[in-house]
């Protein structure tokens, strides 16, 4: 579901299930997890499965526009910064003019 904030009501959002070129998923259920908005994509990470008692790493992006989920590779264990497992924590955009604004 969504929050549609000018009608200040909840609409219910369906998904598309149909191949974009990306591996189309829906998450698991999960709670506690990072989630943030930038123009039309949704960002979810990690979280809490409460049934399995599952702490998740992964990350999706879900499109409002095309209504498709999108999942986002983690990176190795070899990386310098993967993310790992998390949950009960946020995610922030970080304006910068240093930044490529055409990235996110």
């Amino acid at each position: 579901r969504i929050f549609d904030i000018p009608n200040m009501k909840w609409l219910k959002h369906e998904y598309s299930s149909k191949n974009t070129g990306h591996k189309d998923l829906e998450p698991d259920k999960r709670m506690f997890h990072a989630s943030a908005v930038i123009g039309p994509l949704l960002f979810i990470h990690g979280g809490y499965n409460e049934d399995n008692k599952e702490v998740f790493d992964d990350t999706y992006l879900y499109d409002i526009d095309r209504k498709s989920w999108i999942t986002i590779s983690q990176p190795s264990s070899s990386a310098k910064l993967p993310i790992g497992k998390r949950f009960m924590h946020t995610i922030t955009r970080v304006v910068s003019p240093k930044l490529d604004q055409n990235t996110i």
